[in-house]
């Protein structure tokens, strides 16, 4: 299935970003300066959406969209596991497959990884991981790996959620921006105000507008976070098992990240 007709590509932003510059809707009574200069602007505009200036009192939000889930497959005696291209940070721990183990995989500090491996632990179902930067390749960016506490003893899917990137900027063979057709007019609002404050050299209507439009994304994109069902809250600090981690390997977890 394609995407929808009421979704605004990029020839539509970059249409409606030229009229706003005063160089009209018709591509093809464009210079090339005058097409390369909105080019910018909706780019710009694209990249104050995805990272939104935040409200007086609140801190800047992120978008339900860019949090993806995807599978890592393992393979037997590897330990060490490139993350995907657009990978920009893991939400959450990592967990198997209904069929291959019960405790999730908790996401810990490099260093606690290093710290498991002087251990030289044999083969088995991974514990925990850590997400080290790769060395820095100019010519593509940097890029990240997942490190394991041991190496696989066979074939595990891993399941995680993480924090994306956006790999490419708008163009006519990438027109489709990341959240698709309910943030599409928030969108052509961010990359209006970029135009005004620009040429403008201040912030006015079309600002008033696309701050307007984005709390409206903002509250769309939070309740599709909603969950219409919060699950038991027991109390098991008394059952057996409670506790399985040997003293050694308990760990406290602090914005994210277990210690």
């Amino acid at each position: 299935m394609g995407e929808s007709a009421l979704t605004l590509g990029y020839p539509e932003l970059l249409a409606e970003t030229a009229f706003a510059l005063g160089y009209g809707r018709d591509p093809e009574q464009w210079t090339v300066a005058q097409e390369t200069e909105a080019d910018l602007y909706v780019q710009s505009g694209l990249r104050q959406f995805y990272n939104p200036p935040a409200a007086a009192g609140e801190a800047p939000h992120a978008w339900h969209f860019f949090r993806p889930s995807e599978t890592l497959v393992t393979e037997a005696d590897e330990q060490d596991y490139d993350a995907p291209d657009d990978f920009g940070g893991i939400e959450g721990d990592m967990t198997f497959a209904a069929d291959e183990g019960r405790e999730p995989i908790r996401v810990v500090p490099e260093g606690r990884i290093r710290e498991f491996r002087q251990q030289g632990l044999t083969a088995g179902r991974p514990r925990y991981v850590a997400v080290r930067p790769k060395p820095f390749d100019p010519a593509i960016g940097q890029r990240f790996e997942f490190m394991f506490d041991r190496p696989a003893d066979g074939v595990y899917n891993l399941s995680y959620q993480y924090h994306v990137i956006p790999p490419v900027k708008l163009d006519a063979d990438s027109p489709y921006v990341y959240g698709g057709e309910a943030h599409s007019e928030t969108v052509l609002a961010s990359c209006l105000a970029v135009v005004e404050l620009r040429t403008e050299k201040q912030k006015g209507p079309m600002w008033d507008d696309f701050m307007g439009k984005l709390a409206a994304s903002i509250a769309a994109d939070r309740r599709s976070l909603r969950p219409a069902f919060l699950g038991y809250n027991g109390d098991h600090s008394g059952s057996r098992g409670a506790d399985r981690l040997p003293r050694s390997e308990r760990l406290v977890t602090y914005n994210g990240l277990s210690y």
